[in-house]
């Protein structure tokens, strides 16, 4: 999906993020849509990617929210959100993490699949395999590091 989509939950505390961020005129709406609120949880196991534009498009929307007086909350951090925090000072512009979306890929059968690793106070081991319901093993389709970094980093902050 490269398609942007974006579905808020009535009351609008929380918000699903899904598809490629290209720039910031998809991503201002959901700023009208949260409004002012204490803590705005955002969904974002959705996002697959960002264009150059879409990751300044991204901070400016977040740094918006935060002007708002939100409180901002991440859950399900795709492989994309865990790349780009990685890479990118500040990127979810001080927001806490409650969860990250950990990928696998089977090297028997080509099966994906991904594991939802919670924050808490202990950081969860994220592990290197996992079994495959076709009896082959997956492997985690990515570097480690950056969700153990990532995991901690949140960790410290819970």
């Amino acid at each position: 999906m490269s398609r942007f989509e974006w579905r808020a939950a009535p009351g609008g505390g929380r918000i699903e993020l899904r598809g490629m961020v290209t720039g910031g005129g998809e991503l201002a709406p959901l700023v009208t849509s949260a409004g002012a609120r204490a803590e705005l949880v955002l969904d974002v196991g959705g996002i697959r990617a960002f264009t150059s534009s879409g990751v300044q498009g991204w901070i400016d929307f977040l740094q918006a929210l935060r002007g708002n007086g939100c409180q901002l909350v991440f859950e399900r951090c795709s492989p994309a959100i865990v790349k780009q925090t990685c890479a990118i000072y500040d990127f979810l512009c001080g927001g806490a993490v409650r969860s990250l979306i950990v990928p696998y890929v089977c090297t028997t059968c080509d099966r994906e699949a991904q594991e939802e690793l919670m924050v808490s106070r202990t950081p969860p081991v994220v592990a290197m395999t996992r079994p495959c319901s076709c009896g082959g093993e997956m492997e985690l389709d990515d570097l480690p590091q950056i969700y153990v970094a990532l995991l901690a980093e949140a960790a410290a902050h819970a």
